[in-house]
């Protein structure tokens, strides 16, 4: 279900979308971008385009190096250091390398579920700024995605981890 493979090439692929995303849009944005939004999607802040898209660039980059950082370092972690269901069954030495495998695995697909939901509100700012405002059910819709993806993720998580009937 989680694949590592694939799940690198689509972090690559989202961290080069969100890059064009930015070298496309910089050109025609104002000196100020809208940057944040209230509970009703009204603009109530903004910053200036540079620092809006270092800041772009910044979360993206800086998430998708978490989640190498994470993926390399987890086989090498001490268990202490790992929140996991039936821990120590699963961290048992010679179970811990695959547990880690599928672990790395399923954060690397948690980390892309975030990337997106990140480049979709870069764009909606984006888009506001540039006097195309998004209707106002499309940001509830995007983040319940993300939400139910995330219970979805922790319920994948639950029942990967849970102990064996055997054991």
């Amino acid at each position: 279900m989680f694949g590592n493979r694939v799940g690198y090439l689509v972090l690559l692929t989202l961290v080069i979308l969100a890059l064009i995303h930015m070298a496309v849009y910089y050109p025609s944005l104002p000196p100020q971008v809208i940057s944040q939004f209230d509970v009703r999607g009204q603009a109530i802040g903004s910053m200036g385009r540079n620092a809006f898209v270092t800041v772009y660039a910044g979360i993206t980059l800086g998430t998708a190096l978490v989640i190498l950082l994470f993926a390399a370092s987890l086989p090498r972690l001490p268990n202490s250091m790992i929140n996991l269901p039936n821990k120590d069954y699963w961290l048992a030495p010679e179970r811990k390398k695959a547990s880690a495998a599928i672990l790395s695995g399923m954060m690397v697909w948690f980390g892309n579920a975030t990337l997106v939901l990140s480049i979709a509100c870069f764009h909606a700012c984006f888009a506001a700024t540039l006097g195309r405002a998004s209707p106002p059910w499309l940001f509830p819709l995007i983040l319940g995605i993300y939400l139910t993806y995330t219970l979805a993720w922790c319920i994948c998580l639950i029942r990967q981890f849970r102990r064996p009937k055997e054991a």
